[in-house]
This record gives C-alpha cells, sequence and structure tokens, in this order.
C-alpha cells in the first residue's frame, strides 16, 4: 500500500508543485481516507498510524483529530483518547489559509 500512498503523494506534488498548502491538505485528506477504510475493516492500528500521519502532514486536518481519538478509545486507550482530543486546534484551514471548518460545529455532526 506505501507504493500507492507514494504515487499519490507523487500525483499531488506534481498537480500543486507552486502550492504547498493545497498538496498538504490533499495529501492529509488521501491519507485520512485511508484511516477511515482501515478503521471500517477493523484495522484500528493501521488507521492509528493514518491518522497520525494526517496529522504530520496537516496538524490542523479536524477529521484525523477526531478519528484518531475514536480510534484510541475502541482499543481502550481512553486517556490518550482524551490527550489526542485537547490537542485538537480551534480552526482547520485551507490551502488558502480560509478557515473550513471550525471545533465545535465539526463536534455537533460526530456526536
Amino acid at each position: 500500500m506505501d507504493s500507492l500512498k507514494n504515487e499519490k503523494f507523487s500525483e499531488i506534488d506534481n498537480k500543486y508543485k507552486d502550492d504547498q498548502p493545497a498538496a498538504d491538505f490533499f495529501k492529509a485528506n488521501w491519507i485520512f481516507s485511508r484511516g477511515s477504510y482501515y478503521a471500517k475493516q477493523g484495522q484500528t492500528r493501521e488507521a492509528i498510524n493514518d491518522f497520525e500521519e494526517a496529522i504530520k502532514i496537516k496538524n490542523d486536518f479536524l477529521p484525523a483529530y477526531y478519528s484518531l481519538s475514536f480510534a484510541y478509545m475502541e482499543i481502550g486507550e481512553e486517556n490518550k483518547a482524551a490527550k489526542i482530543f485537547s490537542k485538537c486546534p480551534d480552526v482547520m484551514k485551507s490551502g488558502s489559509n480560509k478557515i473550513i471548518a471550525r471545533r465545535e460545529d465539526f463536534w455537533k455532526h460526530v456526536k
């Protein structure tokens, strides 16, 4: 699967070579989507790895914080889940620095 990730990231880099924030957004989104797939398949550890990577790529990627927190809760690591959730940023911005999601709004949709 890493060869697919490398291929996808290369495509994103080529498409957004002059816009690193946009490239980071699309990379984080891609890796987050893969993590969500793993979570649905019951592959929680793999999902956790991808959610953490999405956050490393784009440190305000709200969906990854929530999913990572829920994944840790699922494996019984409630303290770690709470710590992740407490680090969740208040807003998520697009590549153009426009606010596209707020923490409190996102939480309303996942409850």
